[in-house]
């Protein structure tokens, strides 16, 4: 698409990170999207299949400026964004090298996958792994691992009854809340465990669960006004743009997804009629299958 080959020309390789201007210009492109009219707003419940899925971040509007503030919108295609300034950005410690997302529709589940190395990269990282002592040891063996943060959380969606009247299509807006956080470090040289020293101090796993009372102030939400089989559009606090791709197994068909149930009873006749398979259609229409669907009290008995 358009959008994704914008992405891929404005960030820099392996990075999240971007100058004003081409944030500016992915963020209209965005905008453009949302305010189409052929592109049909998703709402819950019943199309919450259409998320389902494993999804990699492509690109986010607050990753993409650091750890900087956001320049007035006077000066957003003033500013240059030099490589020495992007490289020393992304040097820095918690930059998150590589996001994706889980969501388990069924099970209502939401994780967040955050890789990242909190320990100083590049030019610093080397000048510290010079340092003399345990401290420039450790540091020399850590810099090429990366700690992977697992955030799963519990998802609610207006509509379903959890917390007023059920609706077949109602909002679009996910409502989490994070129960669990696993961290796991990998990478790691076999023989910078083996000798000790202040890396050997380091658990490579480690797992909390956040008890109920706790869990509640762990909340947040995001709305989701553009999906399709490969992208999704999300935004959340303070209108943070987050654009993810769809990741599809080797040999999973791709999904399609449809407008309006009219739209997919003619696609789906037209293959039959035409002979041809339809594996990787995704009814979302019927979420959770016709099981769901029967469950649901709708006001006047039938999907909207």
């Amino acid at each position: 698409s358009d959008l994704l080959s914008l992405i891929r020309t404005e960030l820099r390789a392996e990075s999240y990170l971007c100058t004003p201007g081409a944030a500016r210009r992915i963020e209209d492109a965005c905008n453009r999207i949302e305010g189409d009219d052929a592109n049909v707003r998703p709402k819950w419940p019943r199309d919450l299949m259409a998320v389902d899925g494993t999804w990699k971040l492509l690109y986010s509007s607050t990753l993409a400026r650091g750890p900087l503030p956001s320049p007035p919108e006077a000066l957003v295609n003033l500013i240059p964004g030099t490589d020495a300034l992007l490289q020393l950005m992304e040097a820095v410690p918690f930059a998150p090298r590589d996001v994706s997302q889980r969501i388990d529709v069924l099970g209502r589940r939401v994780v967040n996958v955050v890789s990242l190395a909190p320990w100083p990269g590049g030019v610093l990282g080397g000048f510290l792994s010079s340092a003399p002592g345990p401290l420039g040891q450790a540091l020399e063996a850590l810099q090429p691992a990366r700690v992977t943060l697992e955030l799963d959380h519990s998802f609610t969606v207006e509509g379903e009854g959890s917390g007023g009247r059920r609706q077949a299509a109602a909002g679009s807006v996910i409502n989490l809340q994070l129960e669990k956080v696993e961290r796991s470090l990998t990478g790691m040289p076999s023989a910078a465990g083996a000798d000790g020293g202040l890396v050997g101090l380091i658990p490579t796993e480690t797992s909390y669960s956040l008890p109920a009372p706790f869990s509640t102030f762990a909340t947040g939400s995001f709305d989701t006004p553009f999906v399709d089989g490969q992208l999704r559009i999300s935004r959340g606090g303070d209108r943070e743009l987050r654009i993810f791709e769809r990741v599809r197994k080797e040999g999973e068909p791709a999904v399609n997804l449809y407008n309006s149930w009219q739209e997919e009873e003619d696609a789906l006749r037209a293959a039959a009629e035409a002979g041809q398979r339809m594996d990787g259609w995704g009814d979302r229409w019927q979420e959770g299958g016709s099981e769901e669907v029967e469950a649901m009290d709708f006001d006047d008995g039938s999907p909207d």
